[in-house]
């Protein structure tokens, strides 16, 4: 009985566990792609920015 809930969560966890590899790339891919994606967010916006206020001022 003890024996049958532990497969059960193993198996939860091996079945869980396949999906979980790739998601620490997709971390490591996001924690060293942080920088390199918020600089051009940032930098669109900042273009937004600047265009919105030049449009009223124009």
């Amino acid at each position: 009985m003890t024996k049958g809930l532990p497969s059960s969560t193993y198996r939860v966890v091996g079945v869980r566990g396949a999906p979980r590899p790739p998601p620490e790339r997709f971390i490591k891919r996001i924690s060293t792609e942080p920088f390199n994606e918020l600089k051009p967010v940032w930098k669109p916006e900042e273009m937004i920015i600047k265009i919105k206020l030049s449009a009223p001022a124009m």
